[in-house]
């Protein structure tokens, strides 16, 4: 389990991995902390010293009702990163047996892992039917403000 010592690392590994997301970075962990009030659980696999997949999950729990993992919630994405699928399967099996542990009734996951047709029985995946678009930026703001027609760029002015 990452620990408060782990975070630079843990936001070097995800900003260099592809399929990383802005919500995988240990900035999301405190913000759904200190917001919500919700425990976070945030694996991460290494081989010697170097991180080779990272898993962030936040447990979501209301007494009686509702007690699920989450990865990860109020996002429309987020889920394991590993550079193997041996990593992979290692990560699912630490949220599992935690899972058991803390007798969540659900692990749910925002996104595919790589592999789907592995078996993880286990596991939820929450489609939300939602897409994001990408924008290149240019080199400046005084490029971006002409490519844009006159009565934009004075409405941005």
């Amino acid at each position: 389990m990452a620990e408060e010592k782990d975070q630079q690392r843990w936001n070097q590994y995800v900003l260099s991995h592809p399929d990383a997301s802005p919500y995988h970075l240990w900035a999301w962990k405190e913000s759904v902390e200190q917001a919500y009030g919700h425990k976070t659980f945030y694996f991460l696999a290494e081989d010697n010293t170097q991180i080779v997949g990272v898993f962030p999950l936040v447990n979501i729990r209301v007494p009686f009702l509702f007690n699920e993992l989450t990865a990860l919630p109020f996002c429309d994405v987020g889920n394991c990163l590993a550079d193997s699928l041996q990593v992979q399967g290692a990560l699912v099996e630490k949220v599992k047996e935690i899972a058991e542990t803390i007798k969540s009734r659900k692990i749910s996951l925002r996104g595919r892992l790589k592999d789907f047709d592995a078996p993880y029985p286990d596991l939820y995946f929450e489609e939300t039917g939602k897409v994001r678009m990408l924008f290149s930026l240019p080199d400046s703001s005084e490029t971006l403000l002409a490519s844009f027609k006159s009565k934009l760029r004075s409405q941005i002015r």
